[in-house]
C-alpha cells in the first residue's frame, strides 16, 4: 500500500526547461551589465573630453584635421591658438589678466614718478632762466632745454593718459567680460577688489598720517586702544604705514596685540594674491 498518496492539492512539476527564478537571475545580470557598460562608456567620454579639451600631450592638435567639420566633437576642441588675439582680454586667463593689470597700474606709477622729476626740472631751469636774464647764451641754451622738458612732459602726461583710459575700458572690461561668462558672483568680487584697490590704499595712507609723525609709543598706545574698539580700522592704518614705521611702532606694543596685528596683515596679502 502507498503510504503517499498524492493529494489533488499537490502543485504539479515544472515542464520542460522553464524555471521562472533562473529567468529573473539572468534579466538582473542583464541590467547589471548594461549599466556597468553605460558608466565605462560615460566616464570614458568624460576622460576623452577633456583629454581633447585640455590638449593633453598634444591630443588636440592631431584630432583636429579629422574633428573640425564634425558637428559634435568639433566641440570637443579647444581653440586654435593661431585664432587666438592675445590682445583682447577676454582670451586672457584670470592669472594673465591680473598680471597685465598690474604691468599697466606700474607703468602709470612709473610716468608719474617722470612727471614729477620733469616739474622739478622745469621750475629749477625756470630759476635758472631768472637768475641769467643778462647773459643771453645761457637764456637761449635754458630756454632750449626748458621746451625740451616741457614737450618730454607732454609727451609723459599723454602716455599716462592713455594707458589710464586702457586700464579702465580695456583690461577692466575684459574683466567684466570674462569672469561674467564664468561666474558672476566672482567677478563682482573680483571687480570690487581691483577697482577699488587704489582708493582703499589712498585712504588707507591718509588715515596713517598722524601716525607717522607720532613717537613709536604714543602711536602705539592710541592704536591699541583703537585695536580693541576697531580691529579693522586699526589694521588699514597699519597697511598704510611704511614697513619700518609699522616696525617701531610693533616694538612698542604688548607682543600678544603685535603678533594679532600682524596675522590679520599676514591673512589680507594672502587674499590678495588668492585673486591671482
Amino acid at each position: 500500500m502507498d503510504n503517499n498518496p498524492k493529494t489533488d492539492n499537490q502543485s504539479p512539476e515544472p515542464q520542460g526547461d522553464f524555471h521562472p527564478k533562473s529567468q529573473g537571475g539572468v534579466l538582473h545580470t542583464v541590467i547589471v551589465v548594461f549599466l556597468a557598460l553605460l558608466v565605462v562608456l560615460l566616464v570614458s567620454t568624460g576622460v576623452f573630453y577633456f583629454t581633447v579639451k585640455n590638449n593633453i600631450n598634444g591630443v588636440a592638435d592631431s584630432l583636429r584635421p579629422h574633428f573640425v567639420g564634425h558637428p559634435v566633437f568639433k566641440h570637443f576642441l579647444p581653440k586654435d591658438p593661431e585664432t587666438i588675439d592675445l590682445d583682447d582680454p577676454k582670451n586672457l586667463s584670470q592669472t594673465e589678466l591680473r598680471k597685465r593689470y598690474d604691468e599697466y597700474r606700474n607703468k602709470v606709477k612709473e610716468l608719474e614718478e617722470s612727471l614729477k622729476e620733469a616739474n622739478d626740472k622745469i621750475a629749477e631751469l625756470t630759476k635758472e632762466i631768472e637768475n641769467f636774464a643778462g647773459n643771453e647764451k645761457v637764456l637761449a641754451e635754458n630756454r632750449a632745454t626748458l621746451e625740451s622738458i616741457q614737450k618730454e612732459k607732454a609727451d609723459l602726461e599723454a602716455e599716462k593718459k592713455a594707458i589710464s583710459e586702457m586700464i579702465a575700458n580695456n583690461d577692466k572690461q575684459g574683466f567684466k567680460e570674462y569672469f561674467q561668462k564664468i561666474d558672476k558672483a566672482l567677478a563682482e568680487e573680483l571687480f570690487k577688489k581691483v577697482l577699488v584697490e587704489d582708493a582703499k590704499e589712498a585712504e588707507k595712507k591718509e588715515l596713517a598720517k598722524p601716525f607717522a609723525s607720532m613717537d613709536p609709543k604714543s602711536a602705539a598706545d592710541v592704536l591699541t586702544e583703537l585695536y580693541k574698539k576697531d580691529k579693522e580700522n586699526a589694521v588699514d592704518i597699519f597697511e598704510g604705514l611704511k614697513a619700518d614705521v609699522r616696525g617701531q611702532i610693533f616694538e612698542s606694543m604688548e607682543p600678544q596685540t603685535a603678533a594679532e596685528i600682524t596675522k590679520m596683515l599676514t591673512d589680507r596679502r594672502l587674499d590678495r594674491l588668492s585673486i591671482d
